[in-house]
Protein backbone atom coordinates (compact mmCIF):
# COMPACT_ATOMS: atom_id res chain seq x y z
CA UNK A 1 0.00 0.00 0.00
CA UNK A 2 1.33 3.60 -0.61
CA UNK A 3 2.43 5.75 2.24
CA UNK A 4 -0.05 8.23 2.96
CA UNK A 5 0.84 12.01 4.38
CA UNK A 6 -0.93 10.82 7.48
CA UNK A 7 1.49 8.08 8.02
CA UNK A 8 4.14 10.67 7.45
CA UNK A 9 2.52 12.82 10.15
CA UNK A 10 2.23 10.48 12.63
CA UNK A 11 5.57 9.23 12.26
CA UNK A 12 7.37 12.39 12.51
CA UNK A 13 4.99 13.67 15.34
CA UNK A 14 4.14 16.83 13.08
CA UNK A 15 0.32 17.92 11.33
CA UNK A 16 -1.05 16.71 8.15
CA UNK A 17 -0.71 20.30 7.04
CA UNK A 18 2.60 20.86 7.81
CA UNK A 19 3.53 17.43 6.32
CA UNK A 20 1.81 18.18 3.47
CA UNK A 21 3.30 21.99 2.50
CA UNK A 22 7.00 20.53 3.35
CA UNK A 23 6.67 17.40 0.49
CA UNK A 24 5.37 20.15 -2.10
CA UNK A 25 7.79 22.83 -0.95
CA UNK A 26 5.61 25.14 0.13
CA UNK A 27 5.47 27.31 3.55
CA UNK A 28 8.50 28.43 5.35
CA UNK A 29 10.30 26.13 8.45
CA UNK A 30 12.91 25.83 10.15
CA UNK A 31 15.31 23.89 8.71
CA UNK A 32 14.87 20.75 11.10
CA UNK A 33 11.33 20.74 10.67
CA UNK A 34 12.01 20.42 6.72
CA UNK A 35 14.56 17.58 7.58
CA UNK A 36 12.55 15.80 10.20
CA UNK A 37 9.54 15.51 7.60
CA UNK A 38 12.02 14.59 4.62
CA UNK A 39 14.09 12.16 6.75
CA UNK A 40 10.44 10.20 7.47
CA UNK A 41 9.25 10.36 4.09
CA UNK A 42 12.28 8.68 2.78
CA UNK A 43 12.26 5.93 5.65
CA UNK A 44 8.68 4.90 4.94
CA UNK A 45 9.32 4.91 1.10
CA UNK A 46 6.95 7.73 0.62
CA UNK A 47 6.54 8.35 -3.55
CA UNK A 48 4.01 11.35 -4.32
CA UNK A 49 1.10 10.94 -6.21
CA UNK A 50 1.98 13.39 -9.02
CA UNK A 51 -1.54 12.19 -11.12
CA UNK A 52 -3.22 13.66 -7.71
CA UNK A 53 -1.21 16.48 -7.47
CA UNK A 54 -2.18 17.67 -11.33
CA UNK A 55 -5.79 17.35 -10.74
CA UNK A 56 -5.28 19.36 -7.98
CA UNK A 57 -3.37 22.36 -9.17
CA UNK A 58 -3.53 21.72 -12.52
CA UNK A 59 0.06 21.42 -13.22
CA UNK A 60 2.55 18.46 -13.91
CA UNK A 61 6.05 20.24 -13.01
CA UNK A 62 7.00 18.72 -16.28
CA UNK A 63 8.59 20.66 -19.21
CA UNK A 64 8.43 18.42 -22.18
CA UNK A 65 11.83 18.53 -25.27
CA UNK A 66 10.96 18.15 -28.33
CA UNK A 67 13.59 16.99 -30.99
CA UNK A 68 13.74 15.20 -33.51
CA UNK A 69 15.53 12.08 -34.21
CA UNK A 70 17.38 13.21 -37.23
CA UNK A 71 20.47 14.76 -35.00
CA UNK A 72 21.33 17.39 -37.27
CA UNK A 73 18.37 18.95 -37.64
CA UNK A 74 17.85 19.10 -33.07
CA UNK A 75 21.70 19.85 -32.51
CA UNK A 76 22.05 20.09 -28.58
CA UNK A 77 25.48 21.26 -27.25
CA UNK A 78 25.96 19.31 -23.67
CA UNK A 79 26.22 22.86 -21.85
CA UNK A 80 22.50 23.53 -23.16
CA UNK A 81 20.94 20.46 -21.63
CA UNK A 82 23.22 21.33 -18.44
CA UNK A 83 21.64 24.32 -18.14
CA UNK A 84 18.31 23.20 -18.31
CA UNK A 85 18.27 20.18 -16.26
CA UNK A 86 19.88 22.44 -13.93
CA UNK A 87 17.41 24.88 -14.25
CA UNK A 88 14.13 22.81 -13.85
CA UNK A 89 15.79 21.64 -10.84
CA UNK A 90 16.18 24.38 -9.12
CA UNK A 91 12.51 24.74 -9.36
CA UNK A 92 11.30 21.69 -8.91
CA UNK A 93 10.34 20.62 -12.23
CA UNK A 94 11.15 17.60 -14.41
CA UNK A 95 11.97 16.93 -18.04
CA UNK A 96 10.37 14.80 -20.62
CA UNK A 97 12.36 14.33 -23.72
CA UNK A 98 10.01 12.99 -26.50
CA UNK A 99 12.06 12.63 -30.28
CA UNK A 100 10.19 11.77 -32.25
CA UNK A 101 10.58 11.18 -36.49
CA UNK A 102 9.89 14.13 -38.86
CA UNK A 103 7.01 12.76 -39.97
CA UNK A 104 5.56 12.49 -36.53
CA UNK A 105 6.58 16.07 -35.63
CA UNK A 106 4.57 17.27 -38.68
CA UNK A 107 1.95 14.89 -38.77
CA UNK A 108 -2.02 16.67 -38.22
CA UNK A 109 -2.64 13.82 -36.08
CA UNK A 110 0.10 12.35 -34.18
CA UNK A 111 1.82 16.20 -33.08
CA UNK A 112 -1.63 17.38 -31.78
CA UNK A 113 -1.92 14.15 -29.84
CA UNK A 114 1.20 13.64 -28.30
CA UNK A 115 0.83 17.68 -27.10
CA UNK A 116 -2.30 16.63 -25.26
CA UNK A 117 -0.80 13.25 -23.72
CA UNK A 118 2.71 14.45 -22.40
CA UNK A 119 1.20 15.73 -19.39
CA UNK A 120 3.46 18.33 -19.67
CA UNK A 121 2.94 22.85 -18.42
CA UNK A 122 5.09 23.65 -21.34
CA UNK A 123 7.71 23.03 -24.05
CA UNK A 124 11.15 23.64 -25.33
CA UNK A 125 11.65 22.92 -28.74
CA UNK A 126 15.14 21.83 -30.00
CA UNK A 127 14.33 21.86 -33.25
CA UNK A 128 16.67 23.88 -35.23
CA UNK A 129 17.61 23.22 -38.73
CA UNK A 130 15.69 21.94 -42.14
CA UNK A 131 12.65 23.46 -39.34
CA UNK A 132 9.60 22.64 -41.56
CA UNK A 133 7.00 25.63 -41.41
CA UNK A 134 4.34 22.70 -40.60
CA UNK A 135 6.12 22.10 -37.50
CA UNK A 136 5.74 25.93 -36.36
CA UNK A 137 2.31 26.38 -37.34
CA UNK A 138 1.22 23.38 -35.27
CA UNK A 139 2.91 24.53 -32.38
CA UNK A 140 1.51 27.31 -32.27
CA UNK A 141 -1.59 26.31 -32.88
CA UNK A 142 -2.14 23.85 -30.44
CA UNK A 143 -0.88 26.88 -27.43
CA UNK A 144 1.27 24.63 -25.05
CA UNK A 145 3.35 27.59 -23.68
CA UNK A 146 6.83 26.61 -25.88
CA UNK A 147 10.23 28.34 -26.21
CA UNK A 148 12.33 27.16 -28.98
CA UNK A 149 15.95 26.98 -28.48
CA UNK A 150 19.08 27.27 -30.77
CA UNK A 151 16.45 29.01 -33.22
CA UNK A 152 16.04 32.66 -34.60
CA UNK A 153 12.77 33.10 -35.48
CA UNK A 154 11.06 36.65 -34.99
CA UNK A 155 7.24 34.72 -34.95
CA UNK A 156 8.32 32.37 -31.86
CA UNK A 157 9.63 33.23 -28.61
CA UNK A 158 12.95 31.96 -28.88
CA UNK A 159 16.75 31.48 -26.95
CA UNK A 160 19.62 31.28 -29.15
CA UNK A 161 23.05 32.42 -28.94
CA UNK A 162 24.00 35.96 -30.92
CA UNK A 163 25.90 34.26 -33.85
CA UNK A 164 26.28 37.66 -35.87
CA UNK A 165 28.37 39.41 -32.59
CA UNK A 166 30.12 36.19 -32.23
CA UNK A 167 31.37 36.20 -35.85
CA UNK A 168 32.14 40.03 -35.64
CA UNK A 169 33.77 39.61 -32.42
CA UNK A 170 36.33 36.35 -33.28
CA UNK A 171 36.96 38.80 -36.81
CA UNK A 172 37.77 41.84 -34.21
CA UNK A 173 40.12 39.78 -32.26
CA UNK A 174 42.38 39.08 -35.23
CA UNK A 175 41.84 42.43 -36.64
CA UNK A 176 42.99 44.27 -33.18
CA UNK A 177 46.48 41.24 -33.62
CA UNK A 178 47.51 43.58 -37.11
CA UNK A 179 46.60 41.02 -39.39
CA UNK A 180 44.63 42.50 -43.06
CA UNK A 181 44.55 39.47 -45.22
CA UNK A 182 41.70 37.41 -43.38
CA UNK A 183 39.44 34.53 -44.33
CA UNK A 184 36.04 32.44 -43.32
CA UNK A 185 36.11 29.17 -43.45
CA UNK A 186 32.69 26.89 -43.37
CA UNK A 187 32.59 23.41 -44.14
CA UNK A 188 29.19 22.38 -42.95
CA UNK A 189 27.18 24.62 -44.95
CA UNK A 190 26.83 25.95 -48.58
CA UNK A 191 26.72 29.38 -48.99
CA UNK A 192 23.46 29.45 -50.82
CA UNK A 193 21.93 26.42 -49.10
CA UNK A 194 18.47 28.67 -47.81
CA UNK A 195 17.63 25.64 -44.85
CA UNK A 196 20.94 26.31 -42.92
CA UNK A 197 20.72 26.74 -39.45
CA UNK A 198 20.46 30.57 -39.30
CA UNK A 199 24.16 30.64 -37.71
CA UNK A 200 26.07 29.59 -40.71
CA UNK A 201 24.70 33.03 -42.14
CA UNK A 202 25.28 35.46 -39.43
CA UNK A 203 28.64 34.21 -38.41
CA UNK A 204 29.70 35.02 -42.13
CA UNK A 205 28.04 38.05 -42.12
CA UNK A 206 29.67 39.23 -38.90
CA UNK A 207 32.85 38.21 -40.21
CA UNK A 208 32.20 40.66 -43.41
CA UNK A 209 30.92 43.46 -41.52
CA UNK A 210 33.83 43.53 -38.86
CA UNK A 211 36.34 43.22 -41.85
CA UNK A 212 34.84 45.71 -44.24
CA UNK A 213 34.35 48.27 -41.13
CA UNK A 214 38.25 47.91 -41.29
CA UNK A 215 38.79 48.02 -44.95
CA UNK A 216 40.56 44.17 -44.55
CA UNK A 217 41.25 42.02 -47.57
CA UNK A 218 38.28 39.20 -47.44
CA UNK A 219 37.62 36.13 -48.53
CA UNK A 220 35.39 33.48 -48.18
CA UNK A 221 35.73 29.57 -48.80
CA UNK A 222 31.82 28.16 -47.33
CA UNK A 223 30.94 24.78 -49.03
CA UNK A 224 29.31 21.55 -46.92
CA UNK A 225 32.30 19.10 -47.93
CA UNK A 226 33.34 15.82 -46.35
CA UNK A 227 36.30 14.92 -44.42
CA UNK A 228 38.47 14.30 -47.64
CA UNK A 229 37.63 16.79 -49.14
CA UNK A 230 37.91 18.99 -46.78
CA UNK A 231 41.59 18.45 -46.59
CA UNK A 232 42.19 19.19 -50.44
CA UNK A 233 40.36 22.18 -50.34
CA UNK A 234 42.55 23.52 -47.03
CA UNK A 235 45.53 22.77 -48.87
CA UNK A 236 44.68 24.55 -51.83
CA UNK A 237 43.31 27.51 -49.97
CA UNK A 238 46.52 27.51 -48.13
CA UNK A 239 48.72 27.24 -50.93
CA UNK A 240 47.30 30.06 -53.13
CA UNK A 241 49.83 33.59 -53.67
CA UNK A 242 46.78 35.15 -52.08
CA UNK A 243 45.98 33.37 -48.59
CA UNK A 244 44.96 34.53 -45.62
CA UNK A 245 47.23 35.83 -42.60
CA UNK A 246 44.00 34.71 -40.13
CA UNK A 247 41.32 32.75 -40.63
CA UNK A 248 38.08 32.39 -38.52
CA UNK A 249 36.09 29.15 -38.85
CA UNK A 250 32.40 28.42 -38.47
CA UNK A 251 33.43 26.13 -35.53
CA UNK A 252 36.02 23.69 -34.32
CA UNK A 253 35.67 20.74 -37.01
CA UNK A 254 37.14 23.44 -39.29
CA UNK A 255 39.39 25.09 -37.30
CA UNK A 256 41.21 21.65 -37.30
CA UNK A 257 41.23 20.57 -40.62
CA UNK A 258 42.91 24.09 -40.96
CA UNK A 259 45.61 23.47 -38.16
CA UNK A 260 46.05 20.22 -39.38
CA UNK A 261 46.75 21.19 -42.89
CA UNK A 262 48.98 24.06 -42.27
CA UNK A 263 51.25 21.59 -39.86
CA UNK A 264 51.39 19.15 -42.74
CA UNK A 265 52.09 22.08 -45.28
CA UNK A 266 55.08 23.10 -43.06
CA UNK A 267 53.37 26.39 -41.82
CA UNK A 268 53.22 27.32 -38.16
CA UNK A 269 50.48 28.09 -36.10
CA UNK A 270 50.33 30.93 -35.46
CA UNK A 271 53.37 32.47 -36.26
CA UNK A 272 52.43 32.20 -40.01
CA UNK A 273 48.48 31.49 -39.48
CA UNK A 274 46.35 32.79 -36.78
CA UNK A 275 42.77 30.71 -36.44
CA UNK A 276 39.98 31.53 -34.10
CA UNK A 277 37.26 28.94 -34.10
CA UNK A 278 33.79 29.79 -33.47
CA UNK A 279 31.87 27.82 -30.77
CA UNK A 280 35.03 26.60 -29.27
CA UNK A 281 35.22 23.64 -27.21
CA UNK A 282 38.25 22.34 -25.40
CA UNK A 283 40.24 20.12 -28.11
CA UNK A 284 43.24 17.58 -27.70
CA UNK A 285 45.40 18.69 -30.76
CA UNK A 286 45.39 22.45 -29.53
CA UNK A 287 44.34 25.25 -27.42
CA UNK A 288 42.56 27.30 -30.19
CA UNK A 289 41.64 30.74 -29.86
CA UNK A 290 37.56 30.71 -30.15
CA UNK A 291 34.48 32.25 -29.06
CA UNK A 292 32.69 30.46 -26.42
CA UNK A 293 28.64 30.63 -26.99
CA UNK A 294 26.84 30.84 -23.63
CA UNK A 295 25.35 27.20 -23.94
CA UNK A 296 24.32 26.73 -20.07
CA UNK A 297 22.91 30.35 -19.54
CA UNK A 298 21.13 29.41 -23.37
CA UNK A 299 19.10 26.16 -21.59
CA UNK A 300 18.88 28.73 -18.09
CA UNK A 301 16.95 31.17 -19.95
CA UNK A 302 14.80 29.04 -22.25
CA UNK A 303 13.57 27.26 -19.13
CA UNK A 304 12.35 30.20 -17.17
CA UNK A 305 10.58 31.87 -20.67
CA UNK A 306 8.81 28.49 -21.09
CA UNK A 307 7.84 28.54 -17.35
CA UNK A 308 6.88 32.03 -17.20
CA UNK A 309 4.36 31.53 -20.16
CA UNK A 310 3.19 28.94 -17.78
CA UNK A 311 1.82 31.37 -15.33
CA UNK A 312 0.94 34.04 -17.75
CA UNK A 313 -0.06 32.94 -21.48
CA UNK A 314 -0.55 36.42 -22.42
CA UNK A 315 3.12 37.45 -22.17
CA UNK A 316 4.37 38.63 -25.11
CA UNK A 317 6.73 36.74 -27.34
CA UNK A 318 10.83 35.74 -26.15
CA UNK A 319 13.20 36.73 -28.63
CA UNK A 320 16.88 36.74 -26.00
CA UNK A 321 20.07 36.40 -27.59
CA UNK A 322 23.04 35.70 -25.25
CA UNK A 323 26.81 36.97 -26.40
CA UNK A 324 30.04 34.57 -26.38
CA UNK A 325 33.39 35.66 -25.22
CA UNK A 326 36.67 35.13 -26.19
CA UNK A 327 38.71 32.61 -24.80
CA UNK A 328 42.34 33.75 -25.69
CA UNK A 329 44.06 30.07 -26.32
CA UNK A 330 47.35 29.88 -28.47
CA UNK A 331 46.35 29.68 -32.19
CA UNK A 332 45.97 33.97 -32.78
CA UNK A 333 49.42 35.70 -32.67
Amino acid sequence: MPVTLKQIAKASGLSMPTVSQILNGKGWYREETREKVLETARRLGYMPNTSARAVATGRFNCIALLASTFAYRSSMPGAMLDGIQNALALRRQHLALAKLPDEDLTDEDVLPRMLREWMADGMLVNYNAFVPRRLQELVSRHKLPSVWINYANEEVSHVCPDDFAAGRLATEHLLQHGHRRVAYVDFSHDIDDHRNHYSAAERREGFQQAARAAGAEASLLCRNLGLAAREKACQEFLRGEDRPEAIVTYGLDGAMVLYLSARASGMAVPNELSIVALDGRPCPIADFTSVELPWEQIGSAAVQGVLERVENRDMPALALRLPGVIHRGTTVS
